[in-house]
């Protein structure tokens, strides 16, 4: 099954699959992980119907989680198979597709044709008409599969990677994220998800003095970004 998520990159910490091919997107663990998600029912201009006025329906998958009364990740998936492709659908309902994914942090899209390849998910990403990120600043090895879509991550399968904001070295930050899974890994890999704001709010409230100690001051200048090695130092 193709699967694509779009995130909101100013709201979500990923981590880069041992396996960048998986489409798995396992829940938070712990006190985040919090009650199964209610569904939306209005969107934009409809009532209960709106769902159908733009051809797709919210789904549940396991993994789903509820943040501040929001699914993460909301799950759609198109109403009717076959009748249009991914790209068609989302450059007609592309300002509705961008509201749900600033309101619930990231969308995972599933059961949508036209994305068997890399360029179909090129074509799909340039018909949202998206101010073009450059991979300039990168601090990973990406190798570009078709125009605007890189491999996520070059790693050894088996080395595991911690949460971090994408990009998060860079002075400018992409304003979404876009991942898509061509080859699903057939044993383990994952690229789990969850908003940073949650993080921030549950170290506030059960690490308090400790938070408050670390968080830096606004006034202090951006401190360097580094990646732990595999003996633990930066």
């Amino acid at each position: 099954m193709i699967s694509l998520l779009l995130a909101c990159s100013a709201r979500i910490a990923l981590v880069d699959p041992p396996d960048s091919r998986s489409s798995r997107l396992p829940a938070p663990d712990g006190d985040l992980a919090v009650r199964p998600a209610r569904r939306p029912m209005l969107l934009r201009g409809g009532g209960a119907d709106g769902w159908e006025q733009i051809g797709a329906r919210p789904v549940s998958i396991d993994e789903e989680r509820v943040f501040a009364g929001r699914a993460f990740p909301m799950t759609l998936s198109p109403l009717l198979s076959g009748r249009t492709t991914l790209t068609e659908w989302a450059a007609e309902h592309r300002e509705t597709l961008l509201q749900l994914v600033r309101e619930n942090g990231a969308v995972l899209l599933r059961g949508f044709g036209g994305m068997e390849t890399p360029q179909g998910f090129s074509d799909f990403v340039m018909g949202l008409r998206l101010e073009e990120f450059g991979m300039g600043c990168s601090a990973a090895p990406r190798t570009e599969v078709a125009p605007g879509v890189f491999t996520a991550n070059e790693a050894p399968p088996q080395e595991k990677i911690p949460f971090h904001h994408e990009m998060a070295q860079c002075e400018d930050k992409p304003a979404f994220l876009f991942f898509y899974c061509e080859f699903p890994a057939q044993t383990g890999g994952a690229t789990p998800i969850i908003p940073s704001n949650a993080v921030a709010t549950h170290l506030r409230e059960a690490c308090g003095h400790a938070f408050s100690a670390v968080r830096p001051a606004t006034s202090r200048p951006p401190l360097a970004v580094c990646r732990p090695g595999p003996s633990g130092r930066g």
